[in-house]
């Protein structure tokens, strides 16, 4: 167990695999928790080659997992199989609190995964390594808790306000008759349609926030002009796309297709606007990015 033959990164790699695998075979595979859980890693992966020295793991190197690691690897490895058996309970909904935090534990596995590598960063960087994992953690946590969060105030149904005026005007166009909109409803004489916590556009701004979080650690931009002019156009982009997809829910309701209502409404197709929010986000900040950092043409 001290002389692995395999790199840090391929060894990461499969504890990934082993401790989201039971995540992807529940309701939650879909949610925004397994976004986060992907751009932490994302951040990470980018950055391990900067930080972690690759062991030699020979015979003769001092180069070796500790006892500490190796318990890590040990108990993600027994946690990720025990929580694949009672996925069903962890991984659900209306599931007991002492399940909830367990579910909620679940995504302290991640960070838990890059401290395997610790002791192989070099000591000027330690620090810098554990700012990372701490930073990308608290955006995990953000990301979750502050939509919610929001709510609590007047900031969260002003958003939903919003989003409930501009989904009607642009439902409106679609079905060429006036849509109503009053607070957070959508009215017709055929349906209302509720803007709830859970369609609010904050989720999918938060989402961005993680995305150029990532970026930033990643490929670093330093004019903060540019930052702010990319958060403000990501913060608009995810509240336009938010109101689209609100509009696209209310047309089902007008046309009386629950079921495609549903499907659009939670896992695949709520999903699939936060991709393509998130597609943009990333195209706004490679935009920059290469304004800042210019690919060199190198002619032969």
């Amino acid at each position: 167990m001290s002389h692995f033959r395999q790199s840090p990164q391929m060894i990461t790699l499969w504890l990934i695999a082993f401790s989201i695998s039971p995540r992807f075979f529940s309701s939650y595979a879909l949610e925004t928790g397994t976004i986060c859980i992907l751009l932490f890693w994302v951040g990470m992966l980018v950055i391990f080659s900067d930080f972690v020295e690759a062991p030699s793991f020979t015979e003769k190197s001092d180069n070796y997992l500790s006892f500490f690691p190796v318990m890590i690897i040990v108990f993600i490895f027994l946690i990720s199989i025990l929580v694949f058996f009672y996925k069903d309970n962890i991984y659900d909904k209306e599931s007991e609190a002492s399940f909830k935090i367990i579910r909620w534990s679940l995504y302290l596995a991640h960070p838990l995964i890059c401290m395997i590598w610790y002791p192989f960063v070099d000591q000027k960087n330690k620090l810098r390594f554990l700012f990372y994992i701490t930073s990308l953690t608290v955006m995990i946590a953000a990301t979750l808790v502050v939509p919610s969060f929001l709510f609590k105030f007047s900031s969260g149904r002003i958003l939903n306000e919003g989003t409930s005026f501009i989904s009607a005007k642009l439902l409106s166009m679609f079905v060429d008759q006036k849509i109503v909109s009053s607070g957070i409803f959508l009215y017709h004489e055929n349906f209302s349609l509720r803007v709830h916590q859970s369609c609010s556009s904050a989720h999918q701004i938060m989402i961005s926030f993680f995305t150029i979080y990532v970026f930033y650690i990643s490929c670093h931009i330093k004019s903060l002009f540019k930052i702010i002019a990319i958060i403000i156009s990501s913060i608009i982009i995810a509240f336009l796309m938010n109101a689209f997809r609100i509009s696209i829910l209310g047309y089902f309701k007008f046309v009386s297709n629950d079921e495609a209502f549903e499907s659009w409404h939670t896992g695949l197709g709520s999903l699939s606007f936060s991709l393509v929010i998130m597609m943009i986000t990333c195209s706004i900040y490679y935009f920059f990015w290469t304004r800042e950092n210019p690919i060199q043409v190198i002619e032969e």
